[in-house]
């Protein structure tokens, strides 16, 4: 999406930020279509007509982060504006659902365990920086400082998610007293 928006306006780079989004929430969240037709009596055509609203009102916020990126481009560091502009937006716009691009993480502990020191948003900010490390440096072909801060965020989430994590286990292992845990959602 960086890619491809690089030379836009911010209308057209809203306009691909929008697409990109709702189909990107289309496929998240393709599981409502089954839950309004199954849990309710709207019909097949109304599940799938508030499935692609919900899509298109979420992936709205894409089109705004998208089209703020590039209006505001050349006016701060990319990895900082790209980065905090995303922040904001995940925070500020109203979803459905909420939407953190940090969560994505959920399943590889390492990286995850930077949330314990900024949170779904700092985590967030680190993955948006990385991924405008590498479109800046794909674009001039070389190294430049986004490359250089985006590529040292991700080494330092690399860096600190085994250490915290070898913290925790032996503390974990110290413990006096072990509590069994169990979660039902």
């Amino acid at each position: 999406l960086l890619w491809a928006s690089q030379n836009c306006t911010p209308k057209k780079a809203f306009r691909l930020g929008w697409l990109a989004g709702f189909l990107a929430n289309l496929g998240a969240y393709s599981f409502m279509y089954g839950v309004i037709t199954t849990h309710s009596t709207i019909p097949a055509l109304g599940g799938l007509l508030l499935t692609c609203i919900m899509a298109l009102q979420q992936g709205f916020g894409q089109a705004l982060w998208l089209g703020l990126c590039r209006h505001l481009h050349g006016r701060a560091p990319t990895w900082l504006l790209y980065s905090s502009l995303y922040v904001a937006v995940e925070f500020l716009y109203p979803t459905v659902f909420p939407l953190h691009l940090g969560n994505c993480q959920h399943a590889c502990l390492w990286t995850s365990q930077w949330m314990d020191l900024a949170g779904p948003a700092g985590l967030t900010f680190v993955i948006v920086s990385f991924n405008v490390a590498l479109w800046r440096a794909l674009e001039a072909r070389r190294f430049n400082a986004d490359t250089a801060v985006g590529l040292g965020l991700w080494l330092a989430v690399l860096i600190y998610g085994p250490l915290r994590v070898g913290q925790v286990e032996l503390q974990m292992k110290q413990a006096p007293q072990r509590l069994r845990v169990a979660m039902v959602e």
